[in-house]
């Protein structure tokens, strides 16, 4: 009389421990865990690349994320406060006040210019402002300090207020062909400097998601001889916290096609794509960045790795994605 007793005992014990295994197991890549709510992002633009489909992807090391960030609203300049900035700077360039507008195939430009220097103002999916200077009035007494110069020129085109910062993104000698000097001052090397816009340190991108903002280039003098700048927004203004993705959310919402691809590049084309056909994709970094969207700044990521395709061909790439969600799902029952 007693084994029917026994046989459930030994049954619920047995209910027990797998409940116990079950909960301490992680969840398969892009499976979001029972009992817990999916968090949905906004579906990324595509960029204009083909999106590889039915693809599983993978942390190489599960990264540390925040739960929750700021979100920001933000007010552009708008064409005439540009405008008037360049206006008041292009007289120390010997460059008149005086402009020229040119609008051509869904592009803005607006340009001041002397024989030898000029200042534009591009405006079509995104805003910039670039500046050329082939033959400069004269060297400096003494040369400037690339760094200092570099981002006193930008800062005094367009001041950058709290709490956005002008953050330095690097320094390179190996300057794109082109730039043309045509003065008699014996310039004798070309420095670049890269800049950022950071948000609670970290990176505004602009479109097309690119964190490096502005890039300027000096002659050994100090002197500005090219210039691309993308405007920070005016002000800025936190307006509350927003849910950031955990890592199992990243991968569903990847996996449902959310994110954009921006890029990728196979080991026999490195300046190509090619066929993106990879079906599997190892997420290597996660970097957490703010983008504009609908008149605010909020959080996103920026996630690189490499893809497999058939026949063993590695891609490596970089994709978009939102990172606070759009709304809500409970996670569907299991039947």
């Amino acid at each position: 009389m007693k084994k029917p007793y026994l046989f459930i005992a030994i049954l619920i014990v047995g209910i027990l421990i797998l409940t116990t295994i079950r909960l301490f197991l992680p969840s398969a890549p892009g499976i979001p865990q029972p009992g817990k709510p999916l968090l949905v992002v906004p579906p990324a633009p595509t960029m204009g690349i083909t999106q590889p489909v039915g693809v599983t992807f993978s942390f190489t090391k599960e990264p540390s994320i925040p739960s929750v960030l700021p979100e920001y609203s933000y007010i552009d300049f708008t064409r005439g406060e540009l405008e008037a900035k360049i206006s008041s700077l292009a007289p120390e360039y010997g460059i008149p006040s005086t402009s020229s507008s040119l609008f051509r195939a869904g592009t803005f430009t607006r340009e001041w210019s002397r024989d030898g220097a000029t200042f534009k103002l591009h405006e079509s999916e995104t805003t910039a402002i670039t500046f050329q200077q082939s033959s400069a009035p004269s060297a400096p007494s003494a040369p400037k300090n690339n760094p200092e110069a570099a981002r006193n020129f930008l800062t005094k085109l367009l001041p950058v207020t709290a709490p956005l910062a002008l953050t330095p993104a690097g320094i390179t000698t190996d300057i794109p062909e082109g730039i043309l000097i045509t003065d008699s001052l014996g310039v004798r090397s070309l420095e670049g400097h890269s800049y950022s816009y950071t948000l609670d340190a970290l990176p505004v991108v602009t479109y097309p998601y690119t964190s490096a903002t502005s890039f300027v280039i000096l002659d050994n003098f100090g002197i500005v001889r090219s210039a691309t700048l993308h405007p920070a927004p005016k002000t800025v203004a936190v307006t509350g916290q927003v849910p950031i993705l955990p890592p199992n959310d990243i991968l569903t919402n990847l996996s449902a096609g959310r994110g954009a691809l921006l890029s990728a590049t196979t080991q026999e084309s490195p300046s190509t794509a090619g066929t993106i056909a990879f079906k599997t994709f190892r997420i290597d970094t996660v970097t957490l960045v703010y983008a504009r969207k609908d008149g605010f700044l909020l959080p996103a990521f920026i996630l690189r790795g490499n893809g497999l395709a058939g026949g063993g061909t590695n891609q490596e790439a970089t994709y978009f994605l939102w990172a606070s969600p759009l709304q809500q799902s409970p996670t569907p029952k299991n039947n």
